[in-house]
């Protein structure tokens, strides 16, 4: 059986809710004054459950184990006491108490954990309460009293009731997303016995490549010391960029040969070092990383940057449509970066060749695997492949070696600009280029001409392609467009994401809806709006830093708020103030808009009574559309 919980801890007061997952049955254990539940806790947790939690395996579990374990013989007072000292501890990051370490890994219980934390890799960047609103959960509510307050028995009920609210929002999160990235962990866990529980991707993938390597090593009768293999790093302090580049990396044209001349040519450094690394853009003003070059180039009608982070062309907003006379097509090369490790043999120079062997072994399981509709280990042995090329660059983890890591993506960009070269040779146009994939408006006449050049570029290079048409490609820039394929389905990305992301900020999820309804299925904005009745559509919550309070003031008075908050903007309502803790410092926030707070809403509620100001929002939907056609001028019915 599994278990969302979570627990409270206050200078007098422990408490303890757990919703079970399918049936929703509830259980509540607590301690305080002459009522002591930790036999009744003791017994409800001796069997083999697992408990889901968030943030559980820092804080919750360490509590539940000093409880029921190490304080179960303490009287009531003094258990409490102990108990809200051990939670301030674990709280505070910093700690090392070996004790903690003990609460936090212990042994001989029978239950076992899950942290949705751990799973999405939020540390401490996400909390709970801001899940909560991403989640558009009804009610966000911070700890209701201070966290050092003696509770008193009639406010034992208000902080059951706040308890029981995390306990929910926990068990949304794992039903809405994380039941099927569970699913692969413990899929993954069973095929290859490893513990990938609490593992994000970039830690199972950590776990799965250990795994394979240390059992190459042992299949070929090698010997190894595991402790100094996971040590091992190969240390560069300049590289050569002509070492990077492929023999088969050949172009036609005189500006792309001028390019891969320049690049012969360059030697890059360790930034970090205090040696600087070559860079062509004076007009760049992102920080240096390690081994950094930037070089641009113009073919036909677009600018392309490159770097260490990839190609990318520089794309104007614009909207592109398949007719009569042009196909908008998408061919990306699959299993671009691996593949180029592959075909060019690009391992570490400390890792045992075997490694490649490895790499072709998963590469072929996981195709097999997804064939054979084995969702849960396809994805695990994806997420493996695809990031061992960021593993080579990574200075945490024994794959280390930036020449190889250089050597996958300065080769993955001339790879594909010699198939931009060719491309815009025949007099097709590319109008976007991002990492792996190129999109072009192909003209019908030159369908047969442009399918020549994409099987010639492929015999070339070793590589795949694969085709996608669109019968809609909307961009406002390469990184945030929406694209329409013949069968319905659709892409975004960036500002036009339906999905909301969980550890990012929210913001009005309705204007995307507009945005999305205009350009896939041609409805006015007006009617977008005058059709969603969900107020949390509407809802704003920006992340305010720790150093910060923030404020809500009208007329009348002024109110300190909680720490996470969301809000809509009003026809009447007050303003918000962000308020810097230490200095003082005043700064608004919707400048010039009322807003009206909603950190819980009614579900009695109607979507006229919260007055919202539906003009505010059609001018956000406009301004996006208008950004891509700065002709269109739509009516406003409000």
């Amino acid at each position: 059986m599994k278990y969302v919980y979570d627990v409270e801890v206050f200078p007098n007061l422990f408490t303890a809710t757990f919703i079970n997952v399918e049936t929703n049955e509830k259980h509540v254990f607590g301690v305080f004054g002459d009522k002591d539940g930790r036999a009744k806790l003791r017994e409800f947790l001796d069997r083999p459950i697992t408990l889901i939690g968030f943030n559980n395996l820092s804080y919750d579990g360490p509590v539940l184990y000093a409880i029921c374990e190490k304080l179960r013989k303490e009287k009531v007072d003094k258990a409490l006491s102990e108990l809200f000292n051990l939670s301030q501890k674990l709280i505070d990051d910093r700690n090392r108490d070996p004790d903690i370490r003990s609460l936090r890994y212990p042994r001989g219980i029978k239950y076992k954990q899950v942290d949705l934390m751990k799973i999405l890799n939020f540390g401490g960047r996400v909390g709970l309460k801001q899940v909560a609103v991403n989640l558009k959960w009804h009610r966000i509510q911070d700890l209701p009293l201070p966290y050092d307050h003696k509770v008193a028995q009639e406010e034992i009920k208000t902080i059951l009731d706040y308890n029981l609210n995390d306990v929910m929002i926990t068990l949304a999160l794992y039903k809405s997303i994380l039941h099927d990235k569970i699913a692969v962990r413990e899929e993954v866990g069973k095929v290859y016995g490893v513990d990938v529980t609490n593992s994000s991707d970039s830690n199972m993938a950590n776990v799965l490549l250990e795994k394979f390597y240390f059992q190459a090593l042992r299949d070929k009768g090698l010997t190894f010391d595991v402790d100094q293999l996971r040590q091992m790093r190969t240390k560069r302090q300049e590289i050569v960029v002509k070492d990077c580049i492929p023999d088969n990396v050949n172009f036609k044209t005189p500006q792309l040969i001028t390019l891969k001349n320049d690049l012969t040519n360059m030697v890059l450094r360790d930034s970090t070092t205090g040696e600087f690394s070559i860079d062509d853009n004076d007009n760049n003003d992102e920080s240096p990383s390690r081994f950094s070059f930037k070089k641009s180039i113009r073919i036909g009608n677009k600018t392309y940057d490159l770097g260490v982070g990839g190609i990318h062309s520089r794309d104007d907003a614009g909207k592109f449509v398949s007719d009569d006379d042009y196909t908008i097509r998408d061919c990306d090369v699959g299993s671009f970066y691996p593949n180029i490790i592959l075909n060019n043999k690009l391992i570490p120079e400390h890792i045992n060749p075997v490694f490649l062997d490895i790499l072709r072994r998963i590469t072929k399981d996981r195709l097999a695997a997804k064939k054979a509709g084995e969702k849960a280990k396809s994805e695990g042995l994806k997420i493996t492949i695809n990031s061992i090329f960021g593993k080579m660059g990574s200075d945490t983890f024994w794959l280390e070696d930036m020449h190889q890591f250089l050597s996958v993506t300065i080769s993955g960009q001339l790879y594909l600009l010699m198939l931009i070269e060719a491309i815009e040779t025949a007099g097709i146009e590319v109008i976007s280029a991002n990492t792996d994939g190129i999109i072009s408006k192909i003209p019908r006449v030159k369908e047969d001409e442009y399918y020549t050049i994409c099987k010639d570029w492929e015999k070339s290079t070793g590589f795949g392609l694969e085709f996608t048409d669109y019968k809609l490609y909307v961009r406002s820039d390469v990184n945030n467009y929406i694209t329409l394929k013949p069968d319905g389905d659709s892409k975004q990305k960036g500002r036009y994401v339906q999905k909301i992301d969980l550890s990012k900020g929210y913001k009005h999820p309705v204007v995307q809806k507009c945005v999305y309804a205009y350009y896939l299925h041609g409805a006015p904005v007006e009617d977008t709006l005058g059709d969603c009745r969900d107020i949390l559509d509407y809802c704003i919550s920006p992340k305010i830093g720790g150093k910060y309070s923030l404020e809500y003031r009208t007329a009348k008075e002024k109110n300190v708020l909680q720490k996470t908050n969301r809000f809509f903007v009003a026809k009447r309502g007050g303003s918000l103030v962000k308020v810097d803790k230490y200095s003082g410092k005043e700064t608004g926030i919707m400048v010039g808009k009322q807003v009206v707070i909603l950190n819980t809403v009614s579900q009695d509620a109607l979507f006229d009574e919260y007055d919202v100001d539906l003009e505010f929002y059609r001018k956000e939907a406009q301004s996006f559309i208008e950004e891509v056609e700065p002709s269109v001028v739509q009516m406003t019915l409000f």
